[in-house]
C-alpha cells in the first residue's frame, strides 16, 4: 500500500463475514463483522520493506475479535466493547519479527 499524490488503493471489500479471514500485507479491506472472526495474517513477509494491513469494519453488534497477534499497540489488546465502526490496523515489526495489532473506534 503506497499512499501519496495522485496514488490510488484499491479498497477490497470483504461484505460480511466471521470466521476465519485471512489478509495479505500492504492492503486496505472493508467489512461488515457478522459474527466471531479470527483474523489470519501474512507469515511469509517481506521484512525489508514496510508491511501494514488497514481494515475498515462495522460491527453492528459486539462479538469476539481475534486479531491474529498477541502483540498490540500500547501493549493492551483493543477494547472492542460496543457496535459501531472501526479501523483495524496491522503493522509488522521487523526487529522482533512480529505483526502489532490495534483498533480505533470511530463515532
Amino acid at each position: 500500500m503506497r499512499i501519496g499524490k495522485g496514488v490510488n488503493v484499491k479498497i477490497v471489500d470483504l461484505g460480511a463475514a466471521s470466521g476465519s479471514v485471512s489478509l495479505e500485507t500492504n492492503k486496505l479491506y472493508k467489512m461488515t463483522l457478522s459474527a466471531a472472526t479470527t483474523f489470519s495474517l501474512p507469515s511469509n513477509v517481506n521484512a525489508s520493506i514496510h508491511n501494514q494491513i488497514k481494515v475498515l469494519v462495522y460491527m453492528p453488534a459486539v462479538v469476539a475479535v481475534n486479531f491474529g497477534t498477541t502483540h498490540y499497540f500500547n501493549a493492551l489488546a483493543p477494547n472492542l466493547s460496543a457496535a459501531g465502526y472501526y479501523d483495524f490496523y496491522f503493522d509488522y515489526d521487523p526487529t522482533r519479527s512480529v505483526w502489532v495489532a490495534g483498533a480505533i473506534s470511530k463515532g
